[in-house]
């Protein structure tokens, strides 16, 4: 059967591929440009026309589908604070522009749900962003090694890979690495060295410096770790997990003779001083900036100050030792510090609590899917949902949640994983 499918794969035309796969390809394209600055909106863009078309040609399909219902839930957990807080945003024209192109989204979602009903589509993609993943993991290597990379970019003490000048490859590996793991799980039979892909992907998150991304990776491995318990028992993923505690101090060490990770090392050892001084030095003045975020939220704890409001607020529920605002009133900024670097805060401070609410019910969705699937050994949205917990986080200290660029990839990653369930959910019933 399968030499069948191979033949009759082999015998179509390049057209016919492309046009079997296009739809897939389409999400794949928003991972492929996140290198970019912001030409993956393009991508967005085309499958918020689409999924719009999809949805009034096809609305009863969708309308009796699971998927469709948890991801309008979803998406309403994210956009109606965002909405609800325009009734008190301090600057509403940047906070309107925010929740105009956020409702966006929604239509993007019921793009990648339609895809969804083809398995085999799915299954191409998760390969495809894996493989991804590891192109940008050899590149980031060949960029340490060589002092350059593929397309040119130098190595100048950060290291970046595709994505200079943003140093952000730690943060998208981090999240990515479920599926680097899952992949390595589904082919360790057929060859042992699959397991230098998650070995070499934590190597390039830690080289990589980034304080954010080592927490997000930590709590990628943790709840991977808990997944497996599933498969081989709480004893051998004990004894798997010590080993990978022993490789991840080996490539510590190894970096740790890098200087500038050397630094990063040591100045995160420093956040665990109890000390104040030495705790702001150590963050980046982020610890400024969270009081900031939690005076402002309590000060406007129902709907906050509106979805990137955080920068024109910040000057009116700075503490008494806030740097940030001395170095606009000195010039070396324009604004303070655009948002507060710790996702739960930006919530409350932007959104309020409603918006703690909707963020409360999306992660309680996610676990509550994750749950479902493994007690009914359907393990496919599993990585998925892993990444996308990663991505939503709330102590995650990276990229604004409210910003393009996180937002977008954030909600693809989330909506693949309700994609999936969907798909979980029809196979079942055939």
């Amino acid at each position: 059967m399968e030499n069948t499918e191979k033949k009759i794969a082999l015998a179509q035309s390049w057209p016919d591929r492309l046009k079997e796969n296009s739809s897939w390809l389409v999400i794949f394209s928003v991972f492929v440009l996140l290198t970019t600055k912001a030409a993956f909106n393009v991508a967005m863009v085309y499958m918020a026309i689409a999924g719009t078309y999809l949805f009034f040609r096809y609305r009863y399909v969708f309308i009796n589908n699971p998927s469709y219902r948890y991801l309008i839930i979803l998406f309403c957990s994210i956009w109606i604070p965002m909405a609800l807080s325009l009734t008190d945003a301090v600057e509403f024209d940047h906070s309107l522009k925010k929740v105009s192109a956020h409702l966006g989204l929604l239509f993007v979602g019921l793009y990648v749900v339609y895809v969804g009903y083809d398995i085999k589509k799915m299954d191409r993609l998760q390969k495809a962003v894996c493989y991804l993943a590891l192109f940008w993991v050899g590149d980031a290597l060949i960029q340490l090694i060589f002092g350059r990379n593929l397309v040119g970019f130098d190595y100048d003490n950060r290291l970046t890979g595709m994505f200079s000048p943003r140093q952000v490859i730690g943060l998208i590996l981090a999240c990515l690495s479920p599926l680097v793991f899952e992949w390595t799980r589904l082919n360790y039979v057929r060859s042992k060295w699959v397991f230098i892909a998650p070995v070499l992907i934590i190597a390039v998150i830690i080289i990589a410096a980034n304080r954010t991304s080592w927490i997000m990776l930590s709590f990628s491995l943790l709840s991977y770790s808990i997944y497996m318990v599933h498969f081989i028992g709480f004893k051998r993923t004990l004894k798997l997990v010590g080993f990978s505690l022993v490789g991840l101090a080996l490539v510590f060490v190894i970096a740790y003779q890098m200087p500038n990770t050397k630094n990063y090392i040591d100045s995160t050892a420093r956040v665990f001083a109890f000390d104040y001084d030495k705790f702001e030095a150590a963050s980046g003045d982020r610890l400024a900036a969270w009081i900031t975020a939690y005076n402002m939220g309590s000060a406007h704890w129902i709907n906050g100050v509106g979805p990137r409001g955080f920068r024109y607020a910040y000057k009116d529920y700075r503490g008494e030792r806030d740097p940030w605002q001395k170095k606009v009133e000195s010039g070396e900024y324009g604004y303070p510090i655009a948002h507060p670097h710790q996702s739960g805060l930006e919530v409350f401070s932007e959104t309020g609590g409603i918006g703690l609410l909707g963020f409360g019910i999306l992660l309680y969705l996610l676990f509550h899917i994750m749950i479902r699937c493994i007690r009914e050994k359907y393990y496919k949205p599993i990585p998925w949902l892993i990444a996308a917990l990663v991505a939503y986080n709330p102590i995650n200290t990276h990229m604004a949640l409210y910003g393009n660029y996180w937002s977008t990839f954030s909600w693809i990653l989330l909506i693949i994983a309700v994609s999936s369930y969907r798909e979980f959910k029809v196979t079942k019933n055939a």
